[in-house]
């Protein structure tokens, strides 16, 4: 049996500084890869999701959320029955397959510029359960990459981060309260509240 060629001294600190295997470093990179661009997808959609909500109404926001609570409702027997009838290697290129067409679909609908009563709001719901769906699916996909050993010691350096940020000395450099300058001629002045 060939032994495995000998690591070289930073090889060996970044092992010990991040906990990482030799053999785990593909894996992690891909997964950072896999995450990174679907965070970076939500955060490209989410402000035009916003947009559309505003377009649609602030006061018919709870009837989005209501709408994304029923989609999920929904959806997620589908999805289950999916999983547990495919492979993971089936099932993973139609979930995301299915949210590409449905974004080229939305695409098509606002360059038409037609049926826009129905697409404004569809489309907020859409990413809503998007973003529920993509992550979801991500960390289900993870779960069966990684071994139990490899998410105990994932857990520690969570459990590190978290304690982290909680401990963390924040400096806020805004406060809640912002006067608004005014002239003799204003009728009132008033505080405006984030």
């Amino acid at each position: 049996m060939p032994s495995a060629p000998p690591a070289s001294p930073t090889r060996s600190r970044l092992a010990l500084l991040t906990g990482v295997a030799h053999d785990e470093r593909v894996a992690l990179a891909w997964s950072f890869l896999y995450f990174f661009s679907l965070l970076c997808a939500y955060g490209l959609l989410r402000p035009l999701r916003e947009e559309m909500g505003v377009r649609h109404g602030v006061s018919n926001l709870q009837w989005l959320f209501s709408g994304t609570f029923v989609c999920m409702l929904l959806a997620q027997p589908l999805y289950g029955a999916l999983v547990s009838r495919f492979e993971r290697r089936v099932f993973l290129p139609v979930v995301y397959g299915f949210f590409i067409a449905c974004l080229v679909a939305f695409y098509a609908v606002f360059r038409l510029n037609r049926g826009m009563a129905v697409a404004v709001p569809a489309f907020f719901i859409w990413v809503s359960v998007f973003n529920l769906f993509v992550v979801s699916v991500f960390w289900s996909f993870m779960s069966d990459i990684f071994t139990t050993d490899q998410a105990k010691r994932a857990e520690l350096y969570r459990q590190a981060q978290r304690l982290l940020i909680d401990d963390a000395p924040w400096i806020f450099i805004d406060h809640e309260i912002q006067t608004a300058a005014h002239t003799k001629h204003a009728a009132t002045i008033r505080n405006v509240r984030r």
